[in-house]
């Protein structure tokens, strides 16, 4: 299964590709980078949007039934958006898929709310990140604890566990903890800010 990921540096410039309830929903947060990375995560849903033929995002939330927030869906595509620090991802598949970015460092004192009874890992970012994917993909979030998420890591990638479900993940060659998960074997065509900024702006140049 292919599952194409856009990366992108935060753009507050990316403003003008967006309808007014997108800038509403950038507007709600109060640090100019966390706006900015929220900016930048809507013209990507509607660049990828556009290269499947529509114009339409939608947000649904299934905790409270809410159209202005929430996970985005496409029609055509599974989506999944992620960003920290100075990147921006979006990840889609035609399954379910989650991604998962992480620029802060995971602090050890974390390790009893992220590994599984007798997981182990050196890396625990490494380990959020897959997680968070996995949670992603099943439109847990947080609401379940990542302890119940068992990481096993294989010649090809690495594989996850969650009540009885097997998922398949892959790790993102980019300088900061990223990850990949998806209900099928996948196979990562990752573009790089440069590509992904051809696709936003399709007639430049």
């Amino acid at each position: 299964m292919i599952v194409e990921v856009w990366a992108a540096h935060p753009d507050p410039g990316l403003a003008r590709l967006l309808s007014a309830a997108e800038l509403a929903r950038a507007e709600r947060f109060r640090q100019a980078a966390d706006r900015a990375r929220s900016i930048t995560g809507a013209a990507l849903l509607r660049a990828y949007a556009r290269s499947l033929g529509t114009a339409e995002v939608r947000r649904h939330c299934p905790g409270c039934d809410g159209q202005d927030h929430g996970r985005p869906e496409i029609d055509g595509a599974q989506v999944s958006l992620s960003h920290s620090g100075d990147w921006v991802l979006l990840a889609a598949a035609g399954v379910p898929v989650g991604v998962d970015v992480e620029a802060a460092p995971v602090d050890a004192a974390v390790a009893s709310q992220l590994l599984a009874p007798g997981e182990d890992t050196p890396d625990l970012a490494r380990s959020w990140v897959r997680k968070e994917a996995v949670a992603k993909l099943t439109g847990t979030g947080l609401l379940r604890p990542l302890t119940g998420i068992r990481i096993d890591t294989g010649a090809r990638g690495w594989t996850a566990e969650l009540d009885g479900q097997a998922y398949a993940g892959c790790d993102l060659d980019l300088p900061i903890p990223a990850a990949v998960a998806a209900a099928a074997e996948v196979e990562i065509r990752l573009r790089s800010p440069a590509q992904t900024r051809a696709e936003l702006f399709p007639n430049a140049g």
